[in-house]
This record gives C-alpha cells, structure tokens and sequence, in this order.
C-alpha cells in the first residue's frame, strides 16, 4: 500500500459535498482545492456513524441512526483517556509560535467552538450516539470556511498561522468526515506543507490513516482506532512490524506505549460491534467514501 493515495486520475476532476468549490488532480497528481459555480457544486451528503472518541465522529441518519467511526489517538489523548506520558510528551513538542493574525485567531476560534461542542454533548453523554445534528453542524460550517480560507491563501501553516493556528487548520480538516473529496484534498495540502516544513508530519500521516480507515483500506500509522470486543484496537494495519518505525519517522510516538495508557472501559458485546460496524458501512457509502 502506497503511503497516500491518489483518489483519482491525474486529470480527473471531482466535486465535492458542498457548493462552492471543487477539487481536482492537477497532472502532477496532487489535489488541488478551486472555485466553482454553486449551480455547479453537488449536493451535500448527510449522516455518520463511528467508534468511539473525537476524529470519527458519530454519523447519523435523520432518524438518529448511526455511530461514532475511526478515532484518533491524539483526540483520544485530548479527551483525557491517555494517561501514558508518550501522548503528553508528543504534544509537547508542539510549542506554541504566537503569531498575532486575524486568521490565526479565526483559526483558533473555529477549533474552540469545535472543541467545546464536543465536551458538552460528551458531558450530557450524547456525543458517541450517532452523529449529532450540533457536531455535524460545527463540523461542516467550519469546513466550508476552511475551504474559503484554502482558497485566498493556501494550506494555513505554521509560518502563517502559527502553531497552534496551522494545528486548529488540522484539527478542522481531520474532523470533515462528511466531506471524502474534501478531506482527500486537504491531505494532498498537508503532505506538500509537511516535506516543506509547514506543518508536523504526524498530520499529515494521521488523516492518511483517517481517509484509509473511512475508505476501508489499511492504514500505516496505526493512529485510528475502533471498538472491538477486547476494548479499543488500532483499524487494519499496512504492516504490524513496521508501525513503530513509520511512526517513530513521523514524530509520533510508540503505539503500544499509548494503547496501554488508554483507560479501560466495558467492551462493547459482540452484537453491538456488529451493529456499529454495519451502521458505519451505511454511512461511509452514504457520505461516499466507498461504493
């Protein structure tokens, strides 16, 4: 398996799930994010479903159906189910780069509404059951502005945007579930700003992870994760003997270090894992991550 790969021909185009833009393989092979008519743009894909914790979230139908999907590893850490120091000490390497700009700032905001949405429907126990209208809502509202943003300047940076605004930009993108071509693009950005030193490699490498689990092909870095019967286990891996080492090239730290420092929690039964993996095939096909 390729570490990422092309989601179409190099002189294909595609439009995505909301109007406006479109994105489209230049003949290098990379993703480009343009504008586009609104008559022109396709129609918006609804619901999600999911697994457990903050990147996948849970993706519903209109009647409340769905799941949470794959979940990463750093917002699994955020939500203060990490209690290993790898997750802490990773982050911490990420010093802030306080730029003062009003993107940055925009930035910044767009996650903390993101962000404080999610610990409140967590809180009233709401967030891993389906695809929440209000999480959906943040989700898809600052994707659109992110793609606004795209498109006046490029991949929001850390030369940019700082630190921690290039992290929010991540954090925005890595959390576009409903929109595939979207996201696929947004990876094509983050790989180019990541070989330039723009932005953590470890970015780019989990919403690769990201877009593979949601497209059902194994993933190399091992940062997604799901509910199985023995408790949270990474999704299929490209190659078990070499995930510490692509992580470790990466910037992220040991896998099993982190799955031992996760909390434990009541598994779920066999039943309820097929049920939730049933709901997430719904979704991904819905959305239009696979066929």
């Amino acid at each position: 398996m390729r570490l990422a790969r092309s989601a179409r021909d190099a002189n294909n185009s595609r439009q995505t799930d909301q109007g406006g833009t479109y994105e489209a393989q230049t003949s290098t092979g990379h993703t480009e994010i343009r504008s586009q008519p609104d008559s022109e743009a396709g129609a918006r894909a609804t619901g999600r479903r999911g697994s457990t914790s903050g990147g996948g979230e849970a993706g519903g139908t209109g009647t409340g159906a769905g799941h949470q999907a794959a979940l990463d590893i750093d917002e699994i850490g955020a939500a203060g189910l990490v209690t290993s120091s790898a997750w802490t000490a990773a982050r911490a390497s990420d010093k802030l780069c306080a730029m003062d700009s009003a993107l940055r700032d925009q930035l910044l905001r767009m996650d903390a509404r993101d962000q404080t949405v999610r610990a409140e429907l967590a809180a009233e126990g709401s967030l891993f059951k389906g695809y929440h209208p209000r999480m959906e809502a943040v989700h898809r509202e600052n994707a659109a502005r992110l793609r606004e943003i795209i498109l006046q300047v490029g991949w929001p940076g850390e030369q940019l945007v700082g630190k921690d605004g290039a992290h929010a930009a991540w954090r925005i993108a890595q959390h576009s579930i409903g929109e595939p071509s979207f996201m696929r693009a947004c990876r094509g950005l983050l790989d180019e700003a990541s070989r330039r030193g723009d932005a953590p490699r470890w970015q780019f490498a989990m919403m690769d992870d990201r877009i593979h689990a949601f497209e059902g092909v194994p993933q190399r870095y091992g940062s997604q994760l799901r509910e199985t019967v023995n408790g949270l286990a990474p999704y299929p891996l490209e190659d078990v003997s070499q995930v510490e080492q692509w992580r470790r090239e990466v910037g992220l730290p040991l896998l099993g270090e982190l799955l031992s420092g996760i909390r434990e929690t009541p598994p779920l039964t066999a039943n309820e894992i097929a049920e939730q993996e049933a709901a997430e095939l719904e979704w991904r096909r819905k959305v239009g991550w696979i066929r």
